[in-house]
């Protein structure tokens, strides 16, 4: 063979490496994001209305609203866009201030309560041994969330509330 087709034949095999390891990430790639989703509860399609609380002093301010959105992520960072929520900032899927709360209160942190009844196979309510109690507001009871906002699921008719917790 001579050192031309010895060349072509290199460089071919180079290409022919390059492209399998191109797919290999894509289809890589593609797994990671199933991976991401893989047990987050199943979310509602379709218009959805829902009841946002969130604290303010010794009561809460209430937010009625419809929407498309399967995860409360989502819907807060809407509900902030259209200027019905003063301020939001949620970090890892947690919510680190929401309409300027915890403010300056020594180790606190924002507690989601949600009205939801959880699927086959969810856990949706932490009723664990430091988890808050349940509240009672406007005729609902809310559980403390074993997840965040960017697992909770969104479905119709729920409620979902913000209050500062201590620990």
């Amino acid at each position: 063979m001579t050192k031309t087709a010895k060349n072509v034949v290199k460089l071919l095999t180079i290409a022919a490496i390059l492209v399998v390891v191109t797919c290999l990430l894509l289809v890589g790639c593609n797994k990671v994001e199933e991976l991401k989703d893989l047990g987050k509860p199943e979310a509602e399609e379709g218009t959805k209305s829902i009841t946002v609380y969130v604290q303010n002093g010794n009561g809460y301010t209430k937010i009625e609203t419809s929407t498309t959105e399967e995860y409360l992520e989502a819907v807060l960072l809407k509900l902030l866009q259209d200027q019905q929520l003063s301020e939001c900032t949620i970090s890892g899927g947690f919510i680190s201030s929401i309409n300027n709360m915890p403010g300056d209160t020594p180790r606190a942190y924002i507690a989601v309560f949600h009205d939801l009844e959880e699927g086959e196979g969810e856990t949706l309510v932490d009723r664990g041994d430091y988890a808050p109690a349940d509240i009672e507001y406007d005729g609902k009871t809310f559980a403390y969330s074993a997840v965040g906002v960017s697992s909770l699921p969104v479905r119709d008719g729920a409620g979902y509330l913000f209050k500062v917790e201590t620990y």
